[in-house]
């Protein structure tokens, strides 16, 4: 009973926007900051293998998701990519994937590595993974920004733990933020390439 009602309002928290002043909320809405040039860029630009993570603002989430970018995924090819969400791991269309207020799309220079990312993921979806609602890594079930770092393993991507709302600390995982670097051209053969941002 107790993780079907966690399961449940994990799931609504996700689609929650609030906004300060005036103070309202929205359920599901549908207006977003990316606009279709951003799409089309990104369309011209992805590659399998490519991670996409993607930020909302003002979702009630993001309030205790730290970083910039709340959720992530790999994309693999013919206009699909792989995420988790509380349904467990899935296919979703990029066109829809990228209806946010913010994407960055980050690359493996590394092809082989990227090829073997993207196998991962798409094994994980034809095994109809779930979703770790714990955000206990090291079992079956994945979190989005665990399915996306355990598909690059060999990169060894840390795990970080954070304050929530400034005040309680997590216990460590994988965060958006740990796939960002600086750089934009690659250093070693470890490092992702930040390819394309729409700033919002």
């Amino acid at each position: 009973m107790f993780k079907a009602v966690k399961r449940w309002f994990l799931t609504i928290f996700g689609d929650i926007k609030i906004y300060k002043w005036p103070f309202f909320m929205i359920y599901c809405p549908d207006t977003f900051k990316v606009k279709g040039k951003d799409t089309r860029a990104a369309l011209e630009m992805l590659k399998p293998g490519d991670i996409v993570l993607r930020k909302y603002v003002h979702y009630l989430d993001g309030y205790f998701i730290p970083g910039k970018y709340s959720h992530s995924s790999v994309y693999v090819g013919d206009g699909k990519i792989v995420h988790a969400v509380a349904d467990g791991v899935e296919y979703i269309d990029v066109i829809d994937f990228l209806r946010c207020d913010g994407f960055c799309i980050l690359r493996q220079d590394d092809e082989e590595l990227a090829k073997k990312a993207v196998e991962f993921v798409k094994e994980q979806e034809a095994k109809k993974a779930k979703y770790d609602f714990n955000f206990t890594p090291g079992n079956d079930a994945y979190y989005c920004h665990e399915l996306s770092a355990t598909a690059y393993a060999s990169m060894n991507i840390e795990m970080k733990s954070s304050r929530i709302l400034r005040t309680v600390q997590s216990r460590a995982k994988v965060l958006g933020r740990v796939f960002l670097r600086r750089r934009q051209i690659p250093c070693s053969p470890r490092e992702m390439i930040n390819i394309f941002c729409a700033k919002m």
